[in-house]
């Protein structure tokens, strides 16, 4: 993991310019990009410099069209905040420790970690970026836990609902926990109406994206124990693999298209002493009976496998035709788990 987000810094960084004012505004400019999240945490670990240093500047500067003076009188009065001693000019500061994180690995002994934000300047729920997933339009929001927000959060795939400001509606969210060196999927709901859609997926694929891009000191990420037969499924079509194979199901839609109806493959099992009605109720689930091999069932079983945990070795899955085009705002990522303290740890 480590190596990878080194060669990631190197190959997102931006070519050397012989203008440091235009090297800097390449690179906070060009931060809506998720391969920009990589080079602007390397910039930040090489250089000594605190990533919320940037998060706050590209968030607070003036736009980019401003005059020259104006980019420079924002970026010192900043800048002269965060180093001590300040430098004599903070351009030509950040375009050399530009270079330097694009052309040498971190120092052997590590750089004092910096504190996270401040509790007041710790964003509760912040809209990071969007996605488009099958031709439509989601936000993707980051949110803290409200009872555990040093180590809990929430990525969710939102849409703004119809005359009303601030109270987006929650279509797909995933709730995750970082424990250790790995972050561990809690949980993963989609609303009803969207349920198939490949909504789902796409929120794990881009769960994969963020994290693998953003915590560079993350082993590993992995779920809890999953009971929940549509969950399992989506989580080995996103290219997690179970850890223990000892109960495998199949799952089917239910007539209508409504639910799922599930089934152990050892067919002569009985499944009610292992769920409960009240859980198939909540998962909107049936047990049924999948036909013999060979035997007309007019509808498609996957197999799948419950009861273990799952962990993501890397790479794609099948979600490379759900997630489309992906605009993420690294600041406000970064912002956003400055205040995770758990996560910011894990930068």
């Amino acid at each position: 993991m480590i190596t990878l987000s080194l060669l990631l810094i190197t190959l997102c960084a931006p070519p050397p310019s012989l203008d440091p004012l235009a090297s800097v505004a390449e690179l906070l400019s060009s931060s809506s990009s998720p391969s920009r999240l990589p080079f602007l945490v390397g910039v930040a670990n090489s250089a000594g410099i605190p990533p919320e240093f940037l998060c706050n500047f590209t968030a607070n500067v003036p736009k980019f069209g401003s005059t020259e003076n104006a980019f420079r009188a924002s970026l010192s009065a900043i800048i002269s905040e965060n180093i001590v001693p300040p430098p004599g000019d903070a351009v030509e500061y950040i375009a050399s420790n530009i270079n330097i994180a694009a052309t040498h690995t971190p120092p052997p002994s590590p750089l004092p970690l910096p504190l996270p934000l401040p509790l007041r300047a710790r964003p509760k729920h912040w809209q990071v970026g969007s996605v488009k997933v099958r031709g439509v339009a989601y936000n993707v929001t980051l949110s803290r836990d409200a009872l555990d927000g040093h180590r809990r959060f929430y990525l969710s795939l939102t849409l703004p609902r119809p005359g009303v400001k601030n109270r987006p509606m929650k279509i797909s969210r995933i709730l995750a926990e970082i424990e250790g060196s790995e972050v561990y999927i809690r949980g993963a709901e989609t609303v009803p109406t969207k349920r198939g859609g490949g909504i789902g997926l796409a929120n794990l694929a881009l769960f994969q994206m963020i994290i693998s891009s953003t915590l560079t000191k993350v082993d590993t990420i992995k779920t809890r124990l999953i009971d929940k037969p549509v969950l399992a499924r989506t989580l080995l079509k996103a290219g997690f693999q179970p850890v223990s194979s000892h109960f495998p199901v199949y799952i089917t839609p239910s007539e209508g298209g409504r639910g799922v109806t599930i089934c152990h493959e050892n067919r002569a099992l009985d499944l009610r002493s292992h769920f409960s009605a009240g859980f198939l109720r909540s998962q909107n689930a049936v047990i049924g009976r999948r036909p013999e091999d060979g035997e007309e069932g007019g509808r498609k079983w996957k197999r799948t496998l419950l009861f273990t945990e799952f962990e993501w070795p890397g790479g794609q899955g099948e979600h490379e035709n759900c997630l489309g085009e992906v605009r993420l705002s690294a600041h406000r990522v970064l912002a956003f788990f400055a205040g995770v303290e758990d996560a910011w740890r894990k930068i």
